[in-house]
């Protein structure tokens, strides 16, 4: 039997509240549960991020958290909607302070959101080495509230 197929268009039933994705969490009873993000609240983040760093088009934003995290969406999305550049990491899970002051030079970042911890280990770097903030560095963001035990 040969069925017929429609020319005509289909309907567009997206709206700002549709999924845009899921985040998996171990919630407070720690059975994992996964959260639907709606499309509205990742305009509305990155936006708001794009704006409150700052971002335009003469930046420059590296890429470092793994596309399976929900950081990676706060990394690509403002960046893109200011028009900036997105660099993505080197292969490695994590490039270690050195490899990251060096990619940080060489591709002019002007903007780093770093994990806490990672950020500790690319400070340490700094300090022992003897090397400088990149050239073209403006902004650093850190997860969670950094704290020194020197």
């Amino acid at each position: 039997m040969i069925r017929s197929r429609s020319t005509a268009s289909p309907v567009n039933v997206l709206c700002p509240e549709n999924a845009a994705y899921v985040v998996y969490t171990s919630g407070s009873t720690g059975r994992s549960k996964g959260i639907l993000v709606p499309h509205r609240a990742v305009v509305n983040h990155n936006l708001g991020m794009a704006a409150l760093f700052g971002l335009t088009g003469r930046d420059s934003v590296l890429r470092l958290a793994s596309l399976s995290f929900d950081a990676a969406v706060e990394e690509i999305f403002p960046t893109w909607l200011a028009g900036a550049r997105l660099v993505l990491r080197p292969g490695r899970l994590s490039p270690s302070g050195a490899e990251l002051a060096d990619l940080a030079e060489a591709q002019a970042l002007t903007v780093l959101d770093l994990p806490t911890a990672y950020w500790h280990t690319w400070v340490d770097h700094l300090a022992c080495s003897g090397r400088s903030l990149p050239a073209a560095l403006r902004l650093v963001v850190r997860g969670e509230k950094a704290s020194r035990t020197c």
